[in-house]
């Protein structure tokens, strides 16, 4: 008996033996179902991601010729689609913005580049939280932190404290009223006041900032840089355009470190009619003139549209020429600006010419005769109109020794090598500087605050002209070279 159980205990296990060698039918132990799709799919990443995606968010990808599919090691993988990627013209992709260094962006005065190359919405924004992060570090969100605290005193809560005032405009080239939507969102989303002006010309929107005491200041523009440039320009508190080196030396420094948010809470965005105290505080200068007549030249709508206003109530005579969009560094006799304003000039038998550039600061003077006056001579001739020798004259450089000899025959103290916007406002400020000229076309005056407006200079040549009957040319300084 025990013979026999031994005998069939071994028949047993030579049965599962073979069994397990030739049965196709062998039930694997059970695993998870995740594990199971984890074998059975492979892993689908479409280039230049991290994150991994499915193989039905694959395929229909691929149906819809996704850009990135053209680059794909898996497009030959397409399942049941009825035609292959490889038979049909694929979508374009999208071109991505390269890679930009600071010294592409930032200028002497400010930051410009070419729109949708250089300058995107996105980098915009980034450059606004970057400012905005300055802002904030001047005034941080600190509360009353006493070794023993005045229980009377109700404790100011993190909340409460006052945002910074930021005041956003932008000229009129296309490309501004989409750099302006990110500009303005991006400043809510770091906690600061917008204050929105809308059209604006850069004196308009200094004296805006000056206007709203302890704003800051975002203007977008492309003003002295070539048409297809767009860009931002910074202002400090007491209307101080930022300049570099000076104020925009940490910004370019640290612009692309990411930006937390201060604070949860946005503050408003509101609106501000800026040209309205701006037109107010120039009609004080248009006063006892002379019926005289007038040929204005300039490419901005915006100064044209001004000076229409304050015109409409003068004696004088405003004859109107607009001009195409041109980036010119240095005026000549030659441009053809220059050449349209003189045939004006001829045709309507006027006093003067007057060129405005872009940006509403820059400008060039013409005689009844059609001759373009340096800005050395202009900027003496209206140093001896505005003649106080208790306050200097800052110049831009050192080089005219003629014009520097001759404004200390006036008996006025010259400084110079006088460079950047910043250092300019900064110097008129601290000296109660008369008037900041040069070689470049931008003459500032201390109008309420350091200020270089083109209608400032252009109210000062008509009260030079009502004072004398002598036409302009017989008022030339002459030769300052």
């Amino acid at each position: 008996m025990d013979c026999l159980l031994t005998h069939l205990l071994i028949f047993q296990s030579e049965l599962r033996v073979v069994t397990e060698r030739t049965s196709p039918f062998q039930i694997e132990p059970a695993r998870p179902l995740a594990a199971l799709s984890a074998e059975s799919a492979p892993a689908y990443c479409c280039p230049g991601e991290t994150e991994s995606i499915s193989r039905a968010v694959h395929l229909s990808r691929l149906a819809a010729f996704y850009p990135k599919c053209r680059e794909c090691p898996h497009n030959t993988d397409t399942g049941s689609l009825a035609v292959q990627l490889k038979t049909v013209k694929p979508a374009r992709s999208k071109p991505t913005a390269p890679a930009v260094e600071p010294g592409e962006l930032f200028r002497e005065e400010g930051i410009r580049g070419v729109y949708l190359n250089v300058i995107t919405r996105t980098r915009a924004e980034q450059l606004t939280a970057a400012f905005a992060r300055m802002l904030w570090r001047e005034s941080p969100l600190i509360g009353r932190r006493d070794i023993s605290p005045d229980t009377r005193v109700k404790t100011r809560p993190v909340s409460s404290a006052p945002a910074p005032k930021v005041v956003v405009g932008y000229d009129q080239r296309p490309a501004s009223p989409d750099l302006v939507m990110g500009v303005c969102s991006r400043l809510r989303l770091m906690g600061c006041e917008v204050i929105n002006i809308g059209l604006s010309t850069k004196p308009c929107f200094l004296h805006t900032v000056h206007h709203l005491e302890g704003a800051t200041g975002i203007l977008v523009t492309g003003a002295n840089s070539a048409t297809s440039s767009i860009g931002l320009d910074f202002v400090g508190k007491g209307a101080v355009p930022w300049s570099l080196p000076g104020s925009l030396s940490p910004l370019k420094a640290n612009w692309q470190e990411t930006a937390s948010r201060p604070r949860r809470q946005s503050p408003p965005q509101r609106t501000f009619q800026g040209f309205v105290p701006y037109e107010a505080s120039l009609w004080k200068h248009f006063h006892a003139l002379r019926p005289l007549t007038v040929a204005i030249a300039s490419p901005s709508r915006l100064v044209l549209r001004t000076l229409d206003r304050l015109f409409a109530e003068l004696p004088c005579n405003l004859k109107q020429t607009t001009l195409p969009l041109r980036h010119v560094a240095q005026r000549t006799g030659d441009d053809l600006d220059i050449r349209e304003l003189q045939k004006t000039i001829a045709t309507e038998s006027a006093d003067f010419g007057f060129l405005i550039e872009e940006d509403g600061m820059r400008c060039q003077l013409l005689d009844e005769q059609g001759g373009l006056l340096s800005s050395e001579e202009l900027t003496l001739m209206l140093a001896e109109l505005l003649l106080d020798v208790r306050r200097p004259v800052l110049l831009n450089n050192a080089n005219n020794e003629t014009l520097i000899a001759t404004l200390r025959m006036l008996g006025l103290t010259v400084m110079t090598n006088v460079q950047t916007h910043e250092l300019t406002s900064q110097q008129m400020s601290a000296n109660n500087a008369l008037l900041a000229g040069g070689d470049q076309g931008y003459y500032w005056y201390n109008n309420l605050f350091p200020t270089a407006d083109a209608i400032l200079t252009l109210a000062h040549v008509l009260q030079m002209l009502s004072r004398q009957v002598k036409p302009l040319s017989a008022q030339r300084p002459g030769s300052l070279t």
